[in-house]
């Protein structure tokens, strides 16, 4: 995205949803679906907002697939920012959703097919992003970062900045806290547009 969409729309917003789904858990024994498919989301959200969370709430529960098979999150940020993700495996289809908004602007990018939708004060514009294989493009990065001596895309600083977060929302979802977050007329109207259970 960042190669794609002008500086304007770079800068921190107000809204972000997202959202992944799979088939089946990873592979790696011991992962649940928040260190391996949610995290990926989380490092994303840091990156536009830059800057860490002042509160998570979470709720999370096991299909008898690994501890936590489905979680959704809701991080606050000191800017008044707001980030709703979800993440789940066991579904019958491969989901990598995510939606932003910033004042009179709105943008959907479905990153298995590379289409994105901006909605710009009411005119809507389509465009397609290319679509590559990230883990072959994490592999590139990390060889030429060495080969040129150039700084990677993604510091380890913000991957340790990743899992913390992540951390923090499995001990919300492992404590079993009844902790439903109060949602302001802006996110429910925002979430409404793409997530069923806000519709109402």
């Amino acid at each position: 995205l960042s190669k794609a969409l002008p500086k304007d729309y770079l800068s921190r917003p107000n809204l972000i949803a997202t959202e992944r789904t799979a088939t089946s858990p990873s592979r790696e024994p011991g992962l649940d679906v928040v260190m391996d498919l949610m995290i990926h989301d989380i490092d994303s959200v840091l990156w536009l907002i830059q800057e860490p969370p002042v509160s998570i709430v979470a709720e999370g529960l096991s299909l008898g697939l690994t501890e936590i098979d489905l979680a959704h999150a809701r991080l606050e940020f000191p800017s008044g920012a707001v980030a709703h993700l979800k993440a789940q495996w066991g579904m019958p289809v491969r989901r990598r959703e995510t939606h932003v908004a910033w004042p009179k602007k709105q943008l959907t990018h479905d990153m298995l097919s590379g289409k994105c939708h901006l909605l710009v004060e009411g005119k809507s514009h389509e465009m397609s992003l290319e679509v590559g294989d990230p883990l072959a493009d994490q592999l590139d990065c990390f060889v030429r970062s060495i080969r040129e001596n150039m700084p990677v895309v993604v510091s380890g600083s913000d991957g340790l900045k990743a899992l913390e977060v992540c951390g923090d929302i499995r001990q919300k979802i492992n404590q079993r806290v009844k902790e439903k977050p109060r949602l302001s007329l802006r996110e429910r109207k925002f979430l409404s547009k793409f997530w069923e259970e806000y519709a109402h």
